[in-house]
């Protein structure tokens, strides 16, 4: 293994040569810079253009009303600028670095901004969209050393992927599309380095790209030499992580010594931040090289300068003390005031889907069975206008009838088989669902689902179906649709009504309801602090990944809904039972390193 390893380096020693530690120092400065100054300054930029629209939030309910005021828009164009001149300078910055010192002075981030705001035989609007949408493309990519600071922690919200996967046929595209937007990557992943070295605009450089991986050959050796690094760096930073783990619990036994382990986690990020650096500058390095060697690029002697070398250690030892010693405080802080969240309740998403069709009687056991004590079921209204339990409009995924339930009868839908991923259930009426709970002593989150063929006293029917059911004063409800809820919590102050907003950016505002249910991709720790003053409680859905499980045992919102709670009460579990500031430590590299 080490005798391959050394063959690999050998082979590839120009990799090697152009790491130090100036050009990993300078990497490293340029992600903290971006995470906190430039990422902060966009952020706020983004609430300027929401509040001149005098908007609170930005989301699928109010999206177009920031596109239609002139003020606001022009300040999100700003916005956007503002984050293309971000990862303008990340990427002219990490080229720079790799660089032989004979080309350096051959590039410029003005020409490279200038090609994008004043391209030659093109549009400064269509070179800016294309940018931006590569930009979206790389996000995939955070994993195999392409993503920038500013995609490397977005990802595409989980629920809209989840909802592909339950059906097999779009499962298999879902699948698809992840290996096209791969394969579409690799033909790009010259681009940034085109760009910066040769006069050409962008549009121009995402073509000469595409045309030079047309070879498969040369490309597939870059992509393999990537990988082996990032397997390098992950073995080497996994050793690393539990040498320092490992000596911290040696030194205190008991895992609780505050001070450190506060410097064990700031420890713990500065190798993960260095780790990171030299992933990216080996990958741009590998990329340069090969389109250097490929180009006839004119050479151009330059002179070394030596210029007030010790002033610049200087700098550089004063700036990294600094950089640690405020990360340790912050570390020292946020351990402090980690405690898990012993009232967090966990509902099941649509019953216990691990083993039954969703919003079935069968889901509705598994839930009793996994010891868990919640479940959300969606309720949906026939032609007849009575409701049954059902999340789908259209019959298809579930049932492989191509039928709207809005145009279908109460009689001809309660009892008629479904089935998805390998189990089969019937269709049941809310009454029936309600009273199989009641029986197992399951307590309910209703979704009411709306199709828009509901009629005008949907509120009055929905209600004298809750009250009849003798559920009205017990059990929580919850729509997408924000007008509803509000109506029958303006005429039922009593009941627990919750907003469900997915795809939800900006401050929280002052709805008339109990609670709001947040999607994961859209979560904010400042949300939940704003729902508290208003005295209203999150919930957040749909949480199936164990970190981003464990990230909200430590949070203090209301409760999560999963697909897996039974994987999600085992981790919430195993976190109440360990919890001295090692567990805390070692869950926190789990969740964010």
């Amino acid at each position: 293994m080490l005798k391959k390893l050394y063959v690999f380096l050998q082979n590839n020693e120009y990799i090697v040569k152009n790491l130090n530690i100036a050009s990993v120092f300078y990497s490293c400065i340029v992600k903290i810079f971006t995470v906190i100054i430039g990422i902060s300054l966009a952020r706020e930029i983004f609430y300027l253009s929401l509040s001149l629209a005098d908007l609170s939030h930005f989301g699928v309910d109010n999206a177009l009303y920031l596109f239609i005021n002139p003020f606001s828009l022009a300040v999100f164009i700003i916005y956007l600028l503002l984050i293309v001149l971000l990862v303008c300078a990340e990427v002219f910055i990490l080229i720079y670095l790799c660089l032989p010192s004979k080309l350096r002075g051959q590039v410029s981030v003005r020409v490279m901004v200038r090609k994008l705001l004043k391209p030659e035989k093109s549009f400064a609007f269509i070179e800016i969209l294309l940018f931006i949408a590569y930009i979206v493309l790389t996000v995939r990519l955070t994993y195999i050393g392409l993503s920038l600071s500013l995609t490397s922690s977005v990802y595409m919200p989980t629920f809209f992927i989840d909802e592909f996967l339950r059906t097999g046929m779009f499962k298999y595209f879902v699948y698809f599309l992840s290996v096209f937007i791969m394969y579409v990557n690799i033909r790009f992943m010259y681009t940034f380095p085109i760009f910066v070295l040769e006069h050409k605009n962008f549009s121009r450089c995402l073509f000469e790209s595409f045309i030079r991986t047309k070879a498969f050959g040369s490309c597939f050796k870059d992509v393999f030499k990537i990988v082996c690094i990032i397997a390098i760096l992950l073995i080497g930073k996994t050793l690393i992580y539990k040498m320092i783990m490992y000596s911290a619990l040696f030194l205190d036994p008991s895992g609780e010594n505050i001070f450190l382990y506060s410097f064990v986690l700031s420890l713990l990020r500065i190798v993960n931040t260095i780790s990171e650096a030299i992933l990216k500058l080996s990958t741009m390095t590998i990329l340069i090289h090969t389109v250097v060697e490929s180009d006839e690029i004119e050479v151009v002697p330059q002179q070394k300068k030596k210029k007030h070398v010790h002033l610049k250690i200087a700098l550089s030892i004063f700036l990294s003390i600094s950089v640690f010693t405020t990360d340790f405080v912050y570390q020292e802080v946020k351990l402090s005031a980690m405690r898990v969240n012993k009232g967090l309740t966990i509902v099941a998403h649509r019953g216990f889907t691990k083993h039954a069709v969703e919003n079935t009687l069968e889901a509705l056991e598994g839930v009793k069975e996994a010891g868990l004590k919640y479940a959300e079921v969606d309720i949906m209204m026939t032609k007849d206008q009575k409701f049954i339990a059902m999340h789908d409009f259209n019959l298809f995924r579930l049932a492989k009838i191509n039928a709207d339930i809005k145009d279908m009868l109460y009689d001809d839908l309660v009892g008629m088989e479904i089935s998805n991923n390998g189990f089969t259930g019937n269709i049941v009426s809310f009454d029936d669902y309600v009273k199989k709970a009641q029986e197992l002593g399951i307590e309910l989150i209703v979704e009411i689902k709306l199709h828009g063929g509901e009629p005008d006293n949907y509120v009055d029917l929905f209600m004298d179906k809750m009250r009849e059911l003798g559920i009205d004063d017990r059990y929580k409800v919850m729509s997408l649709d924000l007008d509803v809820v509000e109506k029958i919590h303006k005429r039922y102050k009593y009941m627990d009504i919750g907003y469900i907003m997915p795809f939800y950016f900006g401050n929280l505002f002052n709805a008339d309801v109990d609670f709001f249910v947040v999607e994961d991709f859209s979560y904010r720790e400042h949300l939940v602090w704003q729902a508290l003053l208003f005295n209203k409680k999150i919930y957040i859905w749909t949480v199936n990944k164990d970190k981003i499980i464990e990230k909200y045992v430590y949070s203090p919102v209301a409760g999560i809904i999963s697909d897996y709670p039974d994987k999600a009460k085992e981790i919430k579990e195993n976190i109440e039972k360990y919890n001295t500031l090692f567990d805390k430590i070692r869950n926190l590299v789990e969740m964010e390193l």
